[in-house]
């Protein structure tokens, strides 16, 4: 509900908010009913979040007379933080939101039902758990990088499913160009072992260009550029030639 999720913008006394996404959807079985979903994807630690779910839940009220279905999925690594509520009291009333929140992290123990799961957004959350462990270690991220693309095949997903999430894992697992060269090559021959040529050479493309919109993002809050080339495996040049290129 792109349009629908623009109105919830408007410049007023509490700022700009953004919802992740905001979807409606309806229930199996011929329900007339009607959900609206609002997820928010949280990848750090935010003092204000609890207050911000809240807002955006006023402002959906607001707009469609209904209460959405608030899920939070927290990408972050600080085990303690699991934000689920918020609460305003006055003297004489008071409200309390509660919405649901996933974290991430705690499928570290659950590993061995993500491999055996058919859901996609199981290889979505490996991927995910794998680039945070294995941040400064490529050569075994362009390891387990093989592993998770492999298992596309190996689960029975049609070209397009295996396309789809290729494209994350290859955004989310960056790798050194040596590395990435050798990612590449043996991952088109177990194509060529498999007869299953789902992953063309535009996809790879398509992650340089994701490669540079990150470290574009990343530049826009502030990070330092020592920390944006940890992350995106891309080099100071590179990136300070990024830089320019946006001032321009």
């Amino acid at each position: 509900m792109d349009k629908e999720l623009e109105q919830l913008n408007p410049d007023d006394k509490i700022g700009k908010r953004y919802a992740d996404q905001l979807v409606e959807v309806r229930f199996k079985g011929g329900e007339s009913k009607i959900l609206l979903l609002h997820i928010e994807i949280q990848a750090s630690k935010d003092q204000n979040f609890e207050e911000r779910m809240l807002i955006y839940a006023i402002r959906i009220y607001s707009r469609f007379k209904q209460l959405p279905a608030s899920l939070a999925i927290l990408c972050d690594s600080n085990k303690d933080w699991q934000p689920n509520e918020w609460r305003l009291t006055s003297p004489s009333s008071g409200l309390d939101f509660r919405f649901t929140s996933v974290k991430l992290i705690d499928y570290e123990r659950q590993w061995d039902w993500l491999e055996s799961s058919q859901n996609p957004f199981a290889v979505v959350v490996m991927a995910h758990l794998k680039a945070e462990e294995l941040k400064r270690q490529a050569k075994e991220r362009k390891n387990w990088k093989f592993l998770l693309v492999r298992g596309l095949y190996e689960k029975g997903y049609n070209g397009e499913q295996v396309r789809d999430l290729y494209r994350f894992v290859d955004w989310i697992m960056v790798l050194p160009d040596k590395l990435d060269d050798t990612f590449w090559n043996k991952l088109k021959a177990f194509e060529q072992e498999k007869n299953m040529t789902f992953i063309t050479t535009g996809e790879r493309i398509g992650f340089k260009r994701a490669q540079k919109e990150m470290a574009l993002k990343l530049l826009q809050r502030g990070m330092s550029l020592e920390e944006i080339a940890s992350i995106t495996e891309l080099s100071i040049k590179d990136i300070n030639a990024i830089q320019s290129q946006q001032k321009e």
